[in-house]
């Protein structure tokens, strides 16, 4: 934690000696991510996606920021914007499916987790999240699979 909080005055000098540096407003939201300070992680964000709209990393952390601060269709409208960029992209598809599932948009997620699952089949969130999603909808033995395949690939409850 101490690591980005000490690396927040040196961002700030990266982005203030070259303000069209996209990787350094990205990496300085994702110092603000890290530290929980969403509300300044946004405009960061915000601003490396508008020097770099094909950076598929600052497009998935706006959306997961504004899906911190409950903003979920702003945050979906990220992560879609991210998948024309790369639609295999598992980490975009389960960041994008939870944002689903906080709107009830169980189906939706499901579809998205059964991506994910196949483009990364060796990561245990995808199937973890798949789960929740089942479990959610009422399919508890689909559901204990899905979590049985986390646990599996590494998940620890």
């Amino acid at each position: 934690m101490n690591k980005c909080q000490d690396a927040i005055p040196i961002l700030n000098k990266v982005t203030e000696i070259d303000p069209n540096n996209a990787r350094g407003w990205h990496n300085k939201g994702a110092a603000f991510n890290i530290l929980s300070d969403y509300k300044d992680a946004l405009p960061c964000f915000e601003k490396a996606t508008n020097l770099n709209p094909n950076h598929l990393g600052s497009w998935n952390d706006r959306g997961l920021v504004l899906f911190k601060l409950g903003r979920y269709e702003e945050a979906l409208a990220c992560y879609d914007h991210g998948l024309t960029i790369d639609p295999n992209n598992a980490m975009a598809l389960v960041n994008k499916g939870a944002d689903l599932v906080s709107l009830g948009r169980n189906q939706e997620a499901l579809q998205l987790y059964e991506k994910a699952t196949q483009m990364a089949p060796n990561w245990y969130l995808p199937w973890y999240n798949k789960g929740l999603a089942l479990q959610r909808i009422g399919e508890d033995q689909q559901a204990r699979e899905a979590f049985t395949k986390a646990k599996e690939l590494g998940y620890s409850y």
